[in-house]
């Protein structure tokens, strides 16, 4: 099994004892995987379930967790005297070799940098001007079926929103899932789920169909990690940029 190194994983855990292979990898117990939820408002919440060290504890991580959102929200004002949102760790769980965090975002671009991943979430129209090739995708309905829509997607760019996103995770949006890439199966109105295994594949990518534009190693070279030798083992988690999953939904 490919273990699939998590950009979260370089902001939460790169000097923590945090295994790196996802829960994504068996997806068959829904309850028991990592999820990014949206609201209407563009705040994201990311439940966030990985495997731990036997002796690793809830506070341990906490306080890492903690101490790299102080890192990223100091950098950010440093760089820019701006920020892209708030950062919060809701909650943090220890139990059985496996951890439960959930992670608030004020933002998709504070979730993007900290997690030094590709995450985007608007209208079809602003995902386009951003680089995004959400009409040179395959889309699938809600039956799996495949959707020749290009020309509804281009109709609709200004009043459907996408979220699109690198990382094999299930999704819940705030309103009626449309149409996803090959990746997701629609699960109910406001989910789907990652199909599973998909996420080992030997090319590398994350199951996603291929994307131009903004997927630059730029653009997800976020500061979350710390500085001397946390900063060093965070590179090796940078994205590999190329492979994205598109959900669309009104």
């Amino acid at each position: 099994m490919r273990k699939i190194r998590g950009r979260r994983i370089a902001a939460l855990a790169s000097s923590l004892v945090l295994a790196c292979s996802l829960s994504a990898c068996g997806l068959s117990n829904q309850s028991d995987v990592t999820t990014l939820a949206t609201d209407e408002n563009g705040k994201l919440t990311h439940t966030i379930i990985e495997s731990v060290g036997e002796s690793d504890t809830a506070k341990e991580l906490s306080d890492f967790i903690e101490n790299q959102i102080g890192s990223a929200g100091e950098s950010a004002s440093a760089s820019s005297g701006t920020s892209d949102g708030t950062i919060s760790l809701k909650s943090c769980k220890v139990s059985g070799g496996k951890a439960t965090i959930v992670m608030e975002y004020g933002s998709y671009q504070a979730y993007e940098k900290f997690n030094r991943t590709v995450c985007f979430l608007g209208t079809i129209r602003d995902a386009q001007s951003a680089g995004y090739d959400v009409t040179g995708q395959t889309f699938y309905d809600e039956n799996g079926t495949a959707a020749g829509n290009q020309k509804e997607i281009t109709q609709r760019a200004n009043e459907w929103n996408v979220l699109i996103f690198e990382e094999p995770m299930n999704v819940r949006v705030p309103d009626k899932i449309l149409y996803t890439t090959s990746a997701m199966d629609v699960t109910g109105r406001l989910t789907a789920s990652w199909k599973g295994n998909t996420a080992d594949s030997s090319d590398g990518g994350t199951g996603g169909e291929s994307v131009s534009g903004s997927v630059s190693s730029s653009s997800s070279g976020g500061s979350a990690a710390g500085s001397g030798d946390g900063e060093d083992a965070a590179e090796a988690f940078l994205p590999e940029t190329g492979a994205l999953t598109y959900v669309i939904f009104k």
